[in-house]
């Protein structure tokens, strides 16, 4: 009995780390991304989508999203942050790689570089 009362107090604390460390992921994330709306400029947004148009990573529709739904560089940043990181990791991994290609100075502002 205390074997399994103690394994499932390591099973619990190991929960417990996994949430901690996933709520400091995204509150990086945030404030990385708050660099990245703040910072892009249209030809950058615009290079991107297309980069990631060619992986595969987002669609047309989406692309459409983006460029054609927001009037703002800023709104479109925002836009674009969320729809890559919706979908995941491999996506965010692809958008990075694009965007310390495309504009180094603020990947390097971000501290993916």
């Amino acid at each position: 009995m205390q074997q399994k009362e103690k394994s499932e107090r390591v099973q619990a604390r190991e929960g417990l780390d996994a949430l901690l460390l996933v709520l400091r992921l995204e509150r990086n994330l945030s404030q990385k991304s708050q660099l990245f709306i703040n910072s892009v400029g249209s030809s950058t947004i615009n290079t991107l989508l297309d980069d990631l148009l060619e992986d595969g990573v987002i669609h047309l529709e989406e692309i459409y999203k983006v460029r054609d739904e927001n009037a703002t560089v800023t709104d479109k940043a925002q836009v674009l942050t969320d729809l890559v990181i919706g979908k995941r990791c491999h996506a965010f991994g692809k958008f990075i790689q694009h965007l310390c290609q495309e504009d180094p100075e603020i990947a390097l502002k971000m501290g993916l570089k």
